[in-house]
């Protein structure tokens, strides 16, 4: 049975074509998932925490997800900021949101 053209010696067809789909379909996930239920990603409801506005309280939405996440690409740069008084990534200070333990 020849699936996404393997076994036929093709180095072109739906192979590739479903690596690009499972790169988008991850790379979106990361960047959208703290807009989910609750301001939770699976990784997230798992521990209890979740991602909420910092001056309203309300469950974090898709676009405070993408901003929050997109800046993650700047690696050490990001990260570097939780030593601050409030223990944000920058993503979180450029989003307004912070993370915080959310009882199930």
């Amino acid at each position: 049975m020849v699936l996404f053209g393997l076994g036929t010696g093709s180095t072109s067809g739906g192979l590739g074509l479903l690596q690009v789909l499972v790169f988008v379909a991850a790379f979106g996930y990361i960047l959208f998932a703290d807009g989910l239920k609750r301001g939770q990603s699976l990784g997230k409801r798992v521990m209890g925490l979740a991602v909420i506005d910092e001056q309203t309280g309300v469950d974090c939405s898709f676009l405070k997800s993408f901003v929050r996440n997109f800046l993650m690409c700047l690696g050490f740069w990001d990260w570097i900021f939780i030593f601050g008084a409030k223990h944000q990534r920058l993503g979180d200070k450029a989003a307004g949101t912070i993370v915080v333990y959310r009882r199930r």
